[in-house]
């Protein structure tokens, strides 16, 4: 690698530490995200089309098991409890429709997880006032 090349590459890596997203909205994306996969998989749905269908909730539970995978039983264990639940409601809406395709159960996961996000802010705004 030239001398150039290593400085550009050195300063594209100092520019991306200084960019950072705090949790929730990390949290947020992940579900706004899933959101997506499941509003092409309602699409597909539509349309009668089973492979996008299946890939697109395939990756909408890969979203909630990763989020579910994440939880903290020792640090937050009321808290965990409750998501935990929530991600289940939620992986069992979504693998009922492999079996059964069903528009409804799409907006109900979809409003399910609009309802999350808006808490999400909630728990940021708080925490942005407290600190």
């Amino acid at each position: 690698m030239n001398y150039k090349k290593f400085e550009v590459a050195s300063g594209n890596y100092k520019k991306a530490q200084n960019f950072t997203v705090n949790n929730v909205r990390k949290v947020v994306l992940l579900y706004d995200s899933c959101i997506n996969h499941i509003k092409k998989a309602k699409d597909a749905i539509e349309n009668n089309n089973i492979e996008d269908r299946y890939n697109h909730i395939e990756k909408a539970i890969a979203i909630i098991n990763g989020l579910q995978s994440c939880l903290d039983f020792n640090q937050a264990k009321p808290i965990s409890n409750i998501l935990d639940k929530f991600y289940d409601s939620i992986y069992f809406k979504l693998i009922s429709l492999h079996s059964e395709p069903n528009l409804s159960v799409c907006e109900l996961v979809v409003d399910n997880l609009k309802t999350m996000i808006e808490s999400w802010h909630e728990i940021d705004i708080a925490a942005k006032t407290s600190s």
